[in-house]
């Protein structure tokens, strides 16, 4: 079973407080993000941050350092060829930008055709990368 934290954005209250290593890499990187939530992902922890304009998710390690960012992008605003071979596979439903501290990125994009949903990694020319068939009941049973 997974854990999951919400924060919510007036002080006072956490469900639990964000482990400290993570929250100062949070102050340093992010410094005018707000936290959303916080997720024990078995062994890393998942944070979502609001940072202006952006949705950002960050993946840590339990001593603060990050492992990969992944900050949601509007489908009109993918790269053409991206856009386009994400498309062939079915409907884009979600789309991100991920890195990683080594300064690797591709982009995360789900599509949804008549069979279901699968997550989609891709280069910025296109080519997939790898693709996964992505769990609809993933979220549906958690409480």
């Amino acid at each position: 079973m997974r854990l999951v934290w919400l924060l919510c954005s007036w002080s006072g209250w956490a469900a639990d407080p964000v482990p400290a290593p993570i929250a100062a890499t949070v102050a340093r990187e992010w410094p005018n993000a707000q936290i959303l939530e916080v997720e024990d992902e078995g062994g890393a922890v998942e944070v979502e941050l609001q940072d202006g304009a952006a949705r950002v998710d960050v993946l840590f390690r339990a001593d603060g350092t990050w492992i990969e960012v992944k900050v949601a992008v509007a489908a009109s605003e993918l790269p053409k060829a991206v856009l386009a071979a994400a498309s062939r596979e079915g409907r884009v439903t979600e789309a991100e930008r991920r890195s990683t501290p080594d300064g690797r990125a591709d982009w995360e994009i789900e599509v949804r055709d008549r069979q279901g949903s699968r997550v989609l990694h891709l280069d910025d020319a296109g080519r997939i990368l790898r693709s996964r068939v992505e769990d609809d009941e993933e979220d549906d049973g958690e409480n």
